[in-house]
């Protein structure tokens, strides 16, 4: 399941043709999510037990999500997954009653994830393929920082705190809820994180899985950048070639600026925050030159303008 929306950068110039060469640089195409319903690691298991030997957390969804962007999928969890008893403040999670996503996030975002009850969720463990999940679902989830992916795992795990046997991973934060709704938002650098979901029933007895939905969604916290020019956006010069030079954002942030001029992109690199260029080519006139920037991450920003003019 693929899941696009717009991220940073998607208002670039839209291509134009001016006698036959593109005045503008092509669009930038749109970031998008994609949910994979696999583990990113897969795990190796006991032939006759099932029981894991190395591979970690067994993931039942990998997301990607760039900046911006947003991804759902659904299905069946414990309804003591995420808490093991009927009973309000336990502090273990059932491993494999509850559902775990590994998340790429791939670039600083205020991210949400929101887990709900959703009826006629299809149960893909279920004994008759294409049965639905119960609809009583009262959510909950655990933040993780980190992906595990080595070694065997446990049959519980601590839902308010560090996962013992998940060496790899670091307690974020929790969310439960009494109703059928769990949501939760966060600030978050870019890299890899584990959302543990599952049910917190208050039955005192065993209830049948229950279906899920769940939406994650970031919003990007990179600013485009403030792109600076020796001699300004606008500049007069007497010869078919000119070096352009100025700084791209803060140290670091941007990498690479891509420069568009008659028809064609070359990418120039960022040293800190400096950059240059020699702009060959230029005719008797006006000449225009876009210049986008693309940070670390890859995030592509908007094109900006420089205007030469050639006397």
């Amino acid at each position: 399941m693929i899941f696009p929306s717009a991220g940073p950068g998607h208002d670039t110039p839209t291509r134009t043709v001016k006698h036959g060469v593109p005045a503008k640089p092509p669009a930038t195409p749109p970031a998008s999510a994609s949910v994979i319903p696999s583990d990113p690691v897969p795990n190796t298991e006991d032939a006759t037990s099932g029981a894991p030997l190395n591979g970690g957390i067994r993931y039942a969804w990998t997301v990607n999500l760039a900046g911006n962007t947003s991804a759902s999928f659904d299905g069946a969890t414990g309804a003591w997954g995420w808490d093991e008893d009927g009973d309000d403040g336990t502090s273990l999670g059932r491993t494999e009653a509850a559902t775990w996503v590994a998340l790429d996030l791939k670039s600083p975002s205020r991210l949400t994830i929101r887990i709900e009850r959703k009826p006629q969720a299809i149960d893909i463990r279920a004994l008759f393929p294409g049965d639905t999940a119960g609809s009583n679902l009262r959510p909950a989830f655990t933040l993780l920082k980190g992906w595990d992916s080595d070694g065997g795992d446990e049959a519980t795990f601590s839902n308010r705190g560090n996962v013992a046997w998940a060496a790899d991973t670091d307690y974020l934060d929790h969310v439960e809820s009494s109703t059928e709704v769990a949501e939760g938002t966060f600030e978050l650098d870019a890299g890899l994180y584990t959302v543990v979901l599952g049910g917190n029933s208050t039955s005192l007895i065993p209830e049948e899985r229950q279906g899920y939905g769940a939406r994650l969604t970031s919003v990007s916290l990179e600013r485009a950048p403030v792109l600076t020019y020796k001699g300004g956006k606008n500049q007069v010069t007497s010869r078919p070639a000119l070096k352009l030079s100025g700084r791209a954002g803060a140290p670091g942030d941007i990498t690479t600026l891509r420069i568009f001029h008659h028809g064609k992109t070359r990418v120039v690199g960022v040293n800190g925050s400096s950059w240059s260029a020699i702009i060959k080519g230029l005719e008797f006139g006006k000449n225009t030159i876009w210049i986008t920037p693309v940070s670390k991450y890859g995030t592509v920003f908007p094109a900006q303008r420089v205007k030469f003019t050639r006397k």
